[in-house]
């Protein structure tokens, strides 16, 4: 009895040691590089990742823009998904800060991109494309998301892309 005690003691150290040093690594090396993530950690944000695609064509939350993603100008587009705050986000990085200009620079609430198509909102630094999507919970749940998570999104966003929060209107 002595025996399997001390073995199950010294197998459970064992597994407490690795969990250590594992921990001690942080998150996913993949995600190392990841200043989106970053900058809402630390804006104090609930954030979870999602997918990693290169085909924005297909992925993106945002139907209206996904023929955009088709073209020649658009190849190598890279998009990432996110949960912040319970707020679907997706950031696609452009091959170069020329490409799409129908995606106009700044923030931009409710973005269409015809006058009766659906809408999103966007935010764009140079290469990076933030697109956000508060279409789940009640319409006070709604709210509340637009006037304090979405504009926290952007400011960190800009903050990791490199510019300045923009002034609302």
């Amino acid at each position: 009895m002595k025996q399997a005690l001390a073995a199950a003691a010294a197998g459970l150290l064992s597994a407490f040691g690795l969990y250590a040093i594992l921990s001690a690594f942080g998150r996913d090396p993949g995600l190392e590089s990841d200043p989106w993530l970053d900058a809402w950690t630390a804006a104090g944000m609930k954030v979870e990742c999602g997918i990693v695609s290169s085909a924005p064509s297909k992925d993106l939350l945002f139907v209206e823009g996904r023929s955009l993603f088709g073209r020649p100008e658009a190849a190598g587009a890279a998009l990432r998904e996110y949960r912040v705050d319970g707020i679907r986000a997706q950031v696609v990085t452009l091959p170069s800060p020329e490409a799409l200009p129908e995606l106009p620079e700044g923030r931009h609430a409710d973005f269409r991109l015809r006058p009766k198509g659906g809408t999103a909102h966007l935010l764009r630094r140079r290469r990076a494309v933030l697109f956000l999507s508060v279409k789940q919970g009640t319409a006070m749940f709604r709210q509340i998301a637009e006037r304090v998570s979405v504009k926290k999104a952007f400011d960190a966003f800009e903050a990791a892309a490199g510019g300045e929060p923009a002034e609302e209107p």
